[in-house]
C-alpha cells in the first residue's frame, strides 16, 4: 500500500491525545506543513551537506539500529534481535542497490521482515512497500552450511530516495549472540545498539577498536528490565587499503556476552570464560565414538603404528594418513560445523568412494 508520510488526527483524536490549544495548534502546524518518520529530523540537503563533509559519496547510511531482547521464559533464555537500516541515495546510483537480502539460519530464524522506499514525488515522500520477498539456499564451490537468503527488491529508488528496512531475528543459541559495529563501508548519520534484558539475565559488553567513553551512553530500568543504549552519530568512512585484515580488526564494534541466569535460586552459568565455553564444545562430543572400533579401524591403525615407534611418531603417522587421506567439504549445518564426526563412520565413508570410480 501507497501512503503519505504526513501526520493525520481527527478531531476526536486531537482532542483526546492533547490537552492544550497550544499542542493542538502545534499539532495541526506539524500536520499540513511536515512529515512523521524516525528519519525525518533532517532535511534531504541536510543528507547531502553531512554526505559532502564526509567524503565523496553516493549513500549515506541515516539509520544503523539493533535491539536485543534477552528473557526468561518458562526458564529458559529467548534471544531476538530486532534490525533497522534506514539509507539515503544521493543521485540515481540507487538503481544499482535495488536488489538486498537477510540471512537467516538454525541459529538465527528470522521471524518478521518489512521493507519500503520512499521516493521524493514534489515536495513530498511517498511511500512504496516492497510486496515479494524470496528464499534461495546460499551454497558456494565446496562450501555448504544451513544459511539462507531472503531476497527482495526496492521498488522505484531514485535520486534522494530513501529505503528502509526492518527485520526480526530470534537467536536459539545464547553463546552466539551477534556483534554490533557503529562504523559501516558509508557515513553513518546515528548507530544505536539498545539491549533490553531482564535482571535475573546476567549481561556484559566487550568493545572493540574503540573506548566506551566515545558513545552516548544510557541505562535504566523498566518494568523488570535493565535497558541499555549506546548511541554514536556522524560516522565517516574507515579508509581501508587492499589485502588488509579483516574488518573486525578495524572498525569500532561490541559484542554482547550473556555470562549467566538465575531461576529462582538457582544460577546457571552460560559463558563466564573459556571453562564454559570448554564445557560447551566438549559437550558436543559427547555421542562420538561411543561404539567400539570396527575391524577396519583396528587394522588401519595398527598397520600405522607398527614396529618400535614413540608415541610421537604413532601420532605423527595417524595424522599425516589423515592429511593425505580425507578430503574436507566444508559443511555447516545447525551445529555440524562445531561437531566432529564418528572415525567409524568417516572411515566407511572412505573405503565406500575409493571404491567407486569417478
Amino acid at each position: 500500500m501507497e501512503n503519505y508520510y504526513i501526520v493525520k488526527f481527527t478531531g476526536m483524536e486531537i482532542v483526546s491525545r492533547l490537552k492544550s490549544r497550544l499542542w493542538v495548534v502545534g499539532f495541526f502546524f506539524f500536520t499540513v506543513f511536515g512529515v512523521s518518520s524516525s528519519i525525518w529530523g533532517q532535511s534531504p540537503e541536510e543528507y547531502i551537506a553531512f554526505a559532502e563533509s564526509v567524503g565523496e559519496n553516493k549513500l549515506i547510511h541515516i539509520l544503523n539500529r539493533k535491539e536485543i531482547h534477552v528473557y526468561l521464559e518458562e526458564g529458559q533464555i529467548v534471544i531476538e534481535e530486532q534490525v533497522q537500516w534506514e539509507n539515503f541515495f544521493l543521485d540515481n546510483t540507487s538503481n544499482y542497490n535495488l536488489d538486498d537480502r537477510v540471512s537467516q539460519s538454525s541459529f538465527f530464524e528470522l521471524v518478521d521482515i518489512e521493507a519500503s522506499s520512499l521516493v521524493l514525488e514534489g515536495k513530498r515522500y511517498k511511500e512504496y512497500k516492497v510486496k515479494e520477498f524470496n528464499t534461495k539456499d546460499e551454497i558456494e564451490n565446496s562450501f555448504h552450511d544451513d544459511w539462507v537468503t531472503v531476497n527482495f527488491n526496492y521498488p522505484k529508488l531514485g535520486e534522494k530516495a530513501i529505503s528502509k528496512l526492518k527485520y526480526t531475528l530470534k537467536c536459539h543459541n545464547p553463546r552466539l549472540l551477534s556483534s554490533f559495529f557503529f562504523q559501516n563501508n558509508f557515513p553513518t548519520l546515528s548507530s544505536q545498539f539498545v539491549v533490553k534484558v531482564d535482571k535475573a539475565i546476567d549481561m556484559d559488553f566487550e568493545f572493540f577498536n574503540m573506548e566506551e567513553s566515545e558513545l552516548t551512553k544510557e541505562i535504566k530500568e523498566k518494568n523488570g528490565k535493565v535497558i541499555y543504549t549506546w548511541t554514536r552519530e556522524k560516522i565517516g568512512v574507515e579508509e581501508r587499503e587492499p589485502f588488509s585484515p579483516s574488518y573486525r580488526y578495524v572498525l569500532p564494534h561490541v559484542i554482547p556476552i550473556i555470562r549467566s541466569y538465575r531461576v529462582g535460586t538457582k544460577k546457571t552459568p552460560v559463558l563466564q570464560g573459556t571453562d564454559e565455553l570448554y564445557g560447551w564444545y566438549i559437550g558436543l562430543t559427547d555421542s562420538l565414538n561411543t561404539q567400539e572400533c570396527s575391524p577396519e579401524l583396528k587394522t588401519l591403525v595398527k598397520d600405522l603404528t607398527q614396529g618400535e615407534l614413540s608415541d610421537y611418531e604413532k601420532v605423527k603417522n595417524i595424522y599425516y594418513w589423515t592429511q593425505r587421506n580425507i578430503k574436507y567439504i566444508d559443511f555447516e549445518y545447525a551445529l555440524g560445523g562445531f561437531i566432529p564426526r564418528d572415525a567409524n563412520y568417516v572411515l566407511q565413508k572412505i573405503n565406500y568412494f575409493s571404491n567407486i570410480n569417478f
